[in-house]
């Protein structure tokens, strides 16, 4: 028992200093990326100190046409679904309370920085009034939801390997993939939906040995589909499996219903109250496009294209295939593993049936995002086999591996400090009017 203590406060501390180095690497990294995103953080101002979910006071200085406005009874809202800046109120209270009690004013450094360099002070004013403190806050809050992503993996990871393997996937999570280069760079939505997943996948975990556990897992399931729809697929697969898994106990199955609901509940009350209907636009089943030859274009470019292929992104990628044999090959596949492999198909699927299927101004994979942890899911037991290797073929294997995620952590390094790879969507034409770019191998966006 005392060893087991032990063992577990080990992965405590070990998770801590992963957290700060992760969130100061992505801190320090210069790229923000506030697209879809530029209204979160003056939403969350707006429900902490108006006590309202419109945008009025932010948005009447603003273009009204924006993509990211919706607006509604007269007032202007988020067309994003507005569960991101719920879950940004005690960090934004903080930043802010921080903000007043220092005595450090940085509007002259700024200012004296810019002058310096030759840039006009009303302008630096100007950024500095309607954008800078956002900026800042949002790279902060999503540098901080990224690391805790690669966190909540490292504990899964633990569930099956040794703290150096699972160490080594984390890291991978952390700076091989799109969370590296997007998630962390803004605060889109696929932070938080990851995080949730998470949340609810190291439930299921838990719940195998601890059935008890089980009736909680549909709370961050329902909370990751408010954050983004999409996770709809992960709330239908992974509830089926869990009544599943709880079908001798009705008493249990019950309270996991109840706890599920209480979000969407939640949810819909908060619909009703704005749009005076269930769902919010952003969550309409019309913005999927129905089958069509786009999707079979979409299919392979989520996977394949220069601009927006997971596996020419994250190549490493490729292990996770080799990690669904070897559970096939060994037999230990089991009902869970078919869950997981079924979200991510149908994520496949659903992010291939959008008309702007390759994310719109973006960096990568961003769509294939979300199920970035699943996908590493498979690769646990490639590096459970690789631990058992003789050493010759250990060092091949091994080397194999490295080289791709060294490949990745290259592309992912250049979104995360390179403007030039985002540039890429607007120029010398915008990719949203020229989606042919997508396949232009001639200007292959992360080589910019």
């Amino acid at each position: 028992m005392q060893i087991h203590k032990k063992l577990i406060n080990s992965d405590y501390y070990t998770a801590v200093i992963l957290f700060f180095f992760i969130f100061s690497i992505y801190l320090l990294c210069p790229i923000v990326t506030s697209f879809d995103s530029k209204y979160y953080i003056p939403l969350t101002k707006s429900i902490i100190y108006e006590g309202n979910f419109d945008l009025d006071e932010y948005v009447s200085f603003e273009n009204d046409k924006d993509y990211r406005i919706t607006n509604n009874n007269g007032h202007y809202y988020s067309y994003f679904p507005y569960a991101n800046s719920i879950l940004a109120i005690p960090l934004v209270f903080f930043l802010d309370f921080i903000l007043r009690i220092s005595s450090v004013d940085i509007e002259p450094i700024i200012l004296q920085v810019g002058e310096s360099v030759g840039i006009n002070p009303d302008i630096i004013l100007k950024v500095i009034d309607n954008r800078l403190y956002d900026l800042l806050y949002e790279k902060t809050i999503a540098s901080i939801v990224s690391a805790l992503c690669v966190i909540l993996f490292y504990f899964i990871a633990r569930k099956y390997l040794n703290n150096n393997y699972a160490i080594l996937i984390s890291l991978i999570f952390a700076f091989a993939t799109s969370l590296w280069s997007v998630a962390s760079r803004g605060f889109w939505m696929h932070g938080p939906s990851i995080l949730f997943l998470e949340l609810a996948f190291l439930g299921m975990l838990y719940a195998k040995e601890k059935p008890h556990l089980s009736i909680y897992v549909g709370i961050p399931l329902s909370i990751a589909y408010i954050i983004r729809p999409t996770n709809a697929i992960s709330l239908v697969l992974f509830s089926l499996y869990m009544l599943y898994c709880n079908r001798d106990s009705y008493k249990r199955i019950g309270k996991y219903c109840i706890l599920t609901f209480i979000p969407l509940f939640l949810f819909i009350i908060l619909n009703l109250s704005i749009y005076n209907a269930i769902l919010p636009p952003y969550f309409l089943a019309e913005r999927i496009t129905n089958f069509s030859p786009v999707i079979f274009e979409a299919l392979i470019g989520n996977v394949f294209s220069p601009a927006r292929g997971l596996l020419i992104f994250s190549p490493f990628f490729i292990f996770s295939i080799y990690g669904v044999y070897l559970k096939i090959k060994t037999k230990s596949i089991d009902i869970f593993d078919i869950v997981v492999l079924m979200t991510i198909f149908f994520h496949w699927i659903a992010i291939s049936m959008y008309p702007h299927w390759w994310a719109g101004h973006s960096y990568g994979p961003r769509f294939f995002l979300d199920v970035n942890p699943l996908l590493l899911y498979f690769i646990i037991p490639v590096l459970s086999k690789i631990s058992s290797m003789k050493p010759s073929s250990k060092k091949i294997w091994t080397f194999v591996l490295l080289v791709l995620v060294g490949i990745s952590v290259i592309i992912h390094l250049k979104g995360a400090v390179i403007f030039g790879v985002w540039d890429w969507n607007g120029t010398p034409l915008n990719v949203d009017e020229n989606p042919w770019r997508i396949w232009d191998f001639h200007d292959i966006q992360f080589l910019r």
